[in-house]
């Protein structure tokens, strides 16, 4: 039996007709596909050869689907950013958007523990894994093939796209900025192209993925744009958030947080809906802009057909991700490059001498994934790094942010996951990408000059705290490896209580307004992170709301 349910509750834009099945939008051959268009488009792949081609050529975000009687065709972007969910047992084979759907299915009422440790130390399970053994997710440009045979249903997989790095630009450095200008161009206007004249909702941060993007549609003419920042009145992000949309002449909006009104929000039945939808069985909900949108929406601050675009993740595949420690000149390989993403992807939870075991099991979890990429030289190693980061943390974590916008009712974009921004990164060298401030960066301040008419540079926004967090985690890494290790977790304690008041009380987001301040000073553990306590109360319900409104499965 070969079954498909593609109606999530929350998700109503799904179109249908006969046995195909089509969300999102494409660009084939240059022209916008979508809706009746997106599904005629599929008819014409009459084969799986051709079915994978045409994925592998597309450009934009979608999740496809042909359902016969005998066989089912799926296929999600090269980001995933619509996921897709399976379960095979012999005869039967289900397929949905709604991993809870296939739950009931296949009577999965137990997690993987493998997988639940995963999701503590890192917020989301990777691989084709879900929390839950026999349902598995579709991956990041990935494809899947069901057919019914005398022996029961045959399933395949076949990725038709992995972001790595290759066929390396060897132009001088200023030849390769007219080349970035020239792609980034192009891929805002298929953004404009997209929308149709649609107001453009950009939660404008203080960093630099953001306000490139609002520089672009700028720079395009285009004034359909409202830019919106959120938290602890007076933050810096949204200080420098509000500067740039008014050298820009955007309008800018601002949602106020509090702990106090975190509490509430945390607890509400929309919340408990919401976290139900977003996590899938994979990811922890992404929560940062959730009562920013629902705020803007019932106050009527925002157009109803607006489409809200994110500047994720031009950060990412510029260089950002990519540790110092591999330089140009180093020799990495497998145990290192095993370390780094360990140390940077598996870090919500604080490591101790008991975790030795799992980390071992997330080490063979990684090496699964990164083994067949060469990893020796540093540019290896940072093209491993990279193509684990881009197929995990941000498909399945950084990019699921989209359903926040989805679960209010809004349409969205991801411009710097066009495929030709991804394919002009994967051919930048490592010299480029690893000295990031002296290339990306570089270029979002010239050309804020340049359209902003504010050649003095703004400052990339940062978290009161975060330089200091980031040495102490240093320090405290080091001293692990020492004697000293004992005394260090002991002095980290003492540092974590005597601070603890100041983290919950200062944040500029007023995140752990989640928890009361007692429960913070009970489970804090000296990180910034709200994703720890996120994934710490999905699995254990330690805020005292899991256990009561989020069903554990």
């Amino acid at each position: 039996m070969l079954k498909c349910k593609l109606d999530n509750p929350y998700t109503s834009n799904w179109h249908h007709q006969g046995d195909y099945s089509a969300r999102g939008y494409l660009f084939f051959n240059n022209r916008l596909y979508e809706g009746a268009d997106l599904l005629d488009l599929m008819k014409e792949w009459s084969s799986q050869s051709d079915f994978v081609a045409a994925v592998r050529q597309a450009n934009g975000s979608f999740a496809l689907v042909k359902h016969t009687a005998d066989s089912v065709w799926a296929a999600v972007d090269r980001l995933r950013t619509i996921p897709l969910f399976y379960s095979h047992d012999g005869d039967d084979f289900f397929l949905s958007d709604d991993a809870r759907w296939l739950q009931e299915q296949v009577n999965a009422t137990s997690w993987d523990a493998a997988a639940a440790n995963e999701f503590l130390f890192t917020g989301y399970v990777t691989g084709p894994d879900t929390l839950y053994p026999g349902i598995k997710q579709l991956q990041a440009g990935e494809a899947l093939f069901a057919q019914n045979a005398s022996a029961g249903v045959q399933v395949r997989t076949e990725r038709y796209y992995r972001y790595l790095h290759h066929d390396y630009f060897v132009e001088p450095r200023a030849e390769l900025t007219e080349r970035m200008d020239a792609m980034l161009l192009a891929v805002a206007r298929r953004l404009v192209r997209s929308v149709a004249g649609r107001p453009l909702l950009v939660p404008l941060s203080g960093g630099y993925d953001s306000r490139l993007l609002v520089l672009l549609l700028k720079r395009l003419g285009y004034d359909n744009v409202i830019c919106f920042s959120y938290g602890k009145p007076g933050n810096r992000e949204s200080l420098i958030s509000e500067q740039v949309a008014s050298l820009l002449g955007y309008r800018w909006e601002f949602v106020p947080y509090s702990n106090d009104q975190w509490y509430q929000w945390y607890r509400s039945p929309q919340a408990r809906q919401y976290i139900r939808y977003a996590e899938n069985a994979v990811s922890v909900a992404h929560i940062q802009d959730w009562p920013a949108v629902w705020v803007l929406k019932q106050e009527g601050r925002v157009p109803a057909d607006s489409v809200f675009v994110p500047g994720h993740s031009a950060d990412f595949l510029a260089g950002s991700h990519i540790p110092p420690s591999f330089n140009t000149s180093a020799s990495v390989g497998t145990r290192k490059l095993i370390d780094a993403i360990l140390d940077r992807h598996y870090s919500l939870q604080v490591w101790s001498r008991k975790h030795a075991g799992m980390r071992r099991q997330f080490a063979r979890r990684i090496l699964r994934l990164v083994a067949d990429i060469p990893h020796h030289t540093a540019a290896e190693a940072a093209n491993a790094f990279e193509s684990w980061d881009w197929q995990e943390r941000q498909a399945k974590f950084i990019c699921n942010s989209v359903r926040v916008y989805e679960f209010w009712g809004y349409d969205w974009r991801l411009p710097f996951w066009d495929a030709e921004m991804m394919e002009f990164w994967e051919r930048v060298p490592l010299e480029h990408r690893i000295a990031k401030a002296y290339f990306y960066d570089a270029y979002v301040d010239r050309l804020l000059c340049e359209v902003g008419g504010h050649c003095a540079g703004l400052p990339a926004g940062d978290y009161p705290g975060r330089a200091t967090t980031r040495l102490a985690a240093n320090a405290r890494k080091a001293l692990s490896r020492t004697p000293l290790y004992h005394a260090a977790r002991s002095i980290n304690w003492l540092f974590r209580r005597a601070l603890w008041r100041r983290q919950y009380e200062s944040h500029p987001l007023c995140f752990y307004g989640v928890m009361s301040a007692c429960q913070f000073k009970k489970l804090y553990r000296g990180k910034n992170n709200i994703n720890a306590f996120l994934a710490w109360d999905r699995v254990a319900g330690v805020l005292g709301l899991c256990g009561q409104q989020i069903d554990h499965g």
